[in-house]
């Protein structure tokens, strides 16, 4: 007789070794590294998460297109201790600026790319979800320069929809993403280049 014995084992994935360090409800990497993809994040690229978590956007976004500056922000102290410790295990602490500060406060350094997963409805600090989106999403239309890309997941897409396709943003891409028992939306948007001045 032949037999077939299976044994799942949880593998460490090599790819994502900088993760020494997390915080509640923070991205998986796999999920960084597709949002990092879906942004096409170039050299030329200045990159902001506004809700930074254990950094592992900004970290996927730098392996992956090593953009010349990322800027991370947070409310929780422990977010950003846990984002420092990760981007110096990957490298790239040096070009990452990380502040400790409301995202909807934050001075943003002209960002070509955001990209985040943001809160999901259990760890608002303002409210509810709703009003804090309807805040947010006017803000990062924008912060975001012309020419630049949106990308994140929304557990709100309706409203996303809206209120960015309100203030002048495109959505070039959709797909549902079942994160352990509720859906999301990864959304990808990008801003219009500014208007060529005519000459006379």
């Amino acid at each position: 007789r032949w037999f077939l014995d299976l044994r799942p084992k949880a593998l460490a994935d090599p790819r994502f070794s900088y993760r020494l360090s997390d915080v509640p409800a923070a991205s998986h990497p796999s999920i960084a590294a597709a949002l990092a993809r879906l942004a096409a994040v170039g050299p030329a690229d200045v990159v902001w998460d506004p809700f930074v978590g254990s950094g592992s956007e900004l970290i996927e976004s730098w392996k992956f297109g090593l953009p010349r500056r990322l800027c991370g922000t947070d409310i929780d102290a422990k977010a950003i201790a846990a984002s420092t410790l990760n981007a110096e295990t990957a490298g790239c602490r040096d070009i990452m600026q990380l502040s400790q500060v409301d995202s909807l406060e934050f001075l943003a350094p002209n960002p070509s790319v955001i990209i985040s997963n943001p809160p999901m409805g259990r760890r608002v600090h303002r409210g509810t979800l709703q009003l804090l989106f309807q805040q947010l999403l006017p803000k990062l239309a924008r912060d975001l320069s012309p020419g630049g890309r949106l990308v994140w997941l929304t557990p709100l897409p309706a409203l996303t929809r809206q209120v960015l396709s309100e203030h002048g943003l495109k959505l070039t891409y959709a797909s549902a993403v079942d994160l352990g028992g509720f859906d999301a939306e990864m959304q990808r948007w990008e801003k219009q280049d500014a208007p060529t001045a005519c000459r006379s």
